[in-house]
């Protein structure tokens, strides 16, 4: 029987793709790297509660207009933009039968683990039907969420790809200015929001780093030394890579193994440059990175060994007191997932107390099961407040913010990473009576403001009132 052997995610522009198509080049192996996306998909609507009965036929539909996308429209953009047209394994066909498994799923009330595993099934299913090869796997970027919540599945092997956080972001700027890749709208042209995918990615990707069943490898390794890169990959399996395949990875032409693959390969490059990011920018990178990239690998000093010369103090003014939502959060407000990130803004050094009040609903599906959402800082809590099921408003999360915590800014100011981590998440489309966004949610941040001596600031909304 065919099992889905390896499940690989990790940073976006981080080399999942060539990761993919390296262990492809086994004859015996085939890790699809066209992004089903149906994991995290998934995982998004009935992670964390089954979907509402009446909510079923909008979930299915929903999940049948994403998947047609993923399986059949963004392969047939990418072979017309010159990928190898042997990624085109899946049609109709093979659509109806992953819909006939999710649907049957999804109305039988299956959620979390269950849900995964059945859904690692399908996969295998999906993917098998398209290519004859034993050893089979998938690649989504996004499966990096529910690999960190189940952890790895008995008789598969998890692959994580990591890259440092300059060169992820100046591959995430150079993907948006590419007017004719409709599929580029992931990532931004601000750095600042792509500093918040990273940090996203990498703290869903730190947890498993270590766990057995989990192999970790580098953009940086794949770019420098390929042949290190598929020896670890073919390692997975036991295999050793032969001189052929070797040559092929390290730049030698060899059609036959790429249309095994399937690919057009051309190796990755790697310049520890920044390449047109401004001094602002790029201290706000390695600063506000500094904790999840330490957990990846990219320390300070690790990052002066890549060759990268390392920025000082912050190059501009002071700030006034404002908050930003860093990772969680969407782009059109301050409504945030169940982990989230934000930068916090002070015209001062000193300790302060930091009050946050969030709003938001507990759908029935949860029960009368408390709700709990807590703030940490350099990963040390520093406050959680919790609240009933049901109607139950969330209390005032308030803190203090001790000087070790603040990354000074100028003559006066600082800055500070905040955490928060709610105890539940959900999706309306999935678990409120009529709904229809497929965001995952857990609250609003409602208003925020800081204390320091007499003093009062409203860092948001956004207000220039003090006192």
């Amino acid at each position: 029987m065919k099992t889905l052997h390896t499940l690989l995610g990790g940073m976006p522009r981080g080399g999942t793709t060539l990761a993919a198509k390296f262990l492809s080049l086994h004859p015996e192996v085939f890790c699809y790297a066209g992004e089903t996306h149906l994991l995290p998909l998934l995982h998004d609507l009935c992670g964390h509660a089954p979907c509402l009965p009446e909510n079923a036929d909008r979930v299915i539909a929903f999940l049948h207009a994403q998947l047609s996308q993923t399986l059949l429209e963004m392969p047939r953009f990418s072979v017309s933009r010159g990928a190898h047209p042997a990624n085109l394994i899946f049609d109709d066909s093979s659509l109806a039968t992953l819909m006939d498994t999710v649907e049957r799923a999804i109305r039988g009330g299956l959620w979390g683990s269950d849900l995964y595993r059945t859904a690692l099934d399908a996969l295998t299913a999906l993917i098998g039907g398209g290519d004859p090869r034993p050893l089979l796997g998938e690649k989504t970027p996004g499966n990096i969420f529910p690999m960190r919540e189940y952890g790895p599945v008995e008789g598969s092997r998890y692959v994580v790809i990591v890259r440092d956080p300059v060169g992820a972001l100046k591959s995430m700027f150079v993907r948006t200015q590419n007017e004719k890749d409709v599929y580029a709208a992931a990532f931004s042209p601000h750095v600042f929001r792509n500093i918040g995918l990273y940090v996203e990615y990498a703290k869903a990707i730190a947890p498993i780093v270590g766990q057995p069943g989990v192999t970790v490898l580098s953009y940086e390794t794949i770019a420098t030394n390929p042949a290190a890169a598929l020896t670890t990959l073919w390692g997975i399996f036991g295999f050793i890579p032969d001189a052929r395949t070797i040559a092929f990875v390290e730049g030698a032409p060899d059609n036959g193994l790429a249309d095994r693959a399937p690919m057009r390969y051309r190796r990755l490059s790697f310049s520890p440059t920044f390449d047109g990011m401004s001094q602002a920018d790029l201290w706000l990178t390695l600063t506000l990175t500094r904790g999840v990239r330490d957990a990846l690998g990219y320390s300070d000093e690790h990052m002066r060994g890549l060759g990268y010369q390392l920025p000082g103090d912050w190059p501009g003014a002071s700030p006034d007191g404002t908050i930003a939502p860093l990772a969680g959060f969407y782009p059109d407000g301050m409504t945030f997932r169940r982990r989230a990130s934000i930068v916090v803004y002070l015209p001062w050094r000193d300790a302060c107390e930091l009050r946050l009040s969030v709003s938001g609903v507990v759908p029935p599906v949860f029960g009368g099961d408390a709700v709990t959402l807590a703030a940490r800082v350099d990963g040390s809590e520093r406050g959680c407040v919790s609240a009933p099921g049901g109607d139950g408003a969330m209390p005032d999360l308030v803190f203090t913010l001790e000087p070790e915590h603040l990354t000074p800014m100028g003559a006066t100011g600082a800055c500070a990473l905040i955490d928060l981590e709610a105890s539940r998440e959900y999706t309306p489309l999935s678990h409120l009576p009529g709904g229809v966004d497929a965001r995952v949610r857990a609250f609003r941040l409602a208003t925020a403001e800081a204390r320091h001596g007499g003093r009062r600031i409203v860092l948001f909304p956004p207000s220039s009132a003090v006192s």
